[in-house]
């Protein structure tokens, strides 16, 4: 009888190598970890898209700027979705070059969540910007190129 993780292993990637992958449930719960993610990351950006659509008070050439900004990042992240894809779970290089390669990867992801739940809520803040009751300090904007 299969374990859990064998089947997720199949399910991930069919020709896993178990005599290669010495640490196999580590590789998969990282894995596992970067698609969940990359699956917030996508729910920011229409987070982000959604505040962006609805927000009035923008500049047509701003909303352009900004728009640019926010495809710029998703490609980055999908393109990490489409890398984690087709090149397999196990990398088989140098375990040094793959733990860098991954931390880079890690790194990235972690960054554009932040930066994109940043300028989500910049972006829903900078609506009441010249409200009286709502007075934000000017550093709004920079969140929102951030």
């Amino acid at each position: 009888m299969a374990t859990f993780l064998e089947l997720l292993g199949h399910f991930l990637s069919p020709d896993w190598d178990f005599e290669y992958a010495c640490c196999r449930e580590v590789i998969l719960f990282t894995n596992v970890l970067y698609g969940i993610f990359l699956l917030m990351d996508s729910l920011l950006f229409l987070l982000y898209i959604y505040v962006f659509a609805r927000n009035k008070t923008l500049h047509a050439n701003f909303r352009v700027i900004l728009l640019i900004f926010a495809i710029n990042d998703m490609a980055l992240v999908y393109h990490r979705l489409a890398d984690f894809w087709l090149t397999g779970i196990i990398d088989r290089e140098n375990g040094f070059t793959y733990f860098i390669k991954m931390k880079c990867w890690a790194t990235l992801i972690f960054s554009l969540s932040n930066v994109i739940g940043e300028r989500s809520f910049s972006l829903y803040a900078y609506q009441w910007y010249h409200d009286a009751h709502w007075q934000f300090p000017p550093i709004i904007i920079i969140y929102i190129i951030e």
